[in-house]
């Protein structure tokens, strides 16, 4: 990630609940992101108090213990560092569904992963500007945490690479 990025990502990390909230609300242009974009869990919101240990557990390792990232162009998250890659998503733009605000919504009905999960599951995004995105981490009865995704440089190849 570019100096420029991990500073704003920095500065995301240091915000306060309420600073990361009116961001999230804030009217922005909600351009589809393409590309891989690198993740870092920011903090919980209110409603992680209301999810069942399980969730939270699976969150808590998953996300803020472990490397996670999303790539647009594949509609995947990449789990454990890019070892596991799932959550096949459809990313659509609409009405949040827990602020007043405008978001791309991620539903995974897409996924092959079991029913009683792709039921579960539900995430938000918002572009801040063409590299940065702030998400809300959700399940269907509430959201959960606030992340941030920053994309990742293109990777070129070298003549000769196979």
């Amino acid at each position: 990630m570019a100096s420029s990025l991990q500073r704003r990502i920095g500065a995301l990390r240091r915000a306060t609940p309420a600073e990361l909230e009116r961001l999230y609300a804030a009217p922005l242009a909600l351009a589809i992101p393409s590309g891989r974009y690198a993740g870092c869990f920011l903090q919980r919101t209110p409603g992680w108090k209301r999810a069942g240990l399980l969730v939270r557990s699976a969150v808590a390792l998953g996300f803020a213990a472990l490397p996670f990232g999303v790539d647009f162009d594949r509609s995947l998250w990449r789990l454990a560092g890019g070892a596991v890659r799932a959550g096949r998503f459809e990313l659509q733009p609409g009405p949040s569904h827990w602020r007043p605000t405008r978001t791309l919504a991620m539903h995974y009905e897409a996924s092959r992963l079991p029913a009683s999960v792709r039921a579960l599951l539900y995430d938000e995004v918002k572009p801040l500007d063409d590299d940065l995105l702030l998400g809300l981490g959700c399940v269907a009865q509430g959201d959960l945490f606030f992340f941030a995704l920053g994309a990742e440089p293109a990777r070129g190849h070298l003549i000769g690479d196979a």
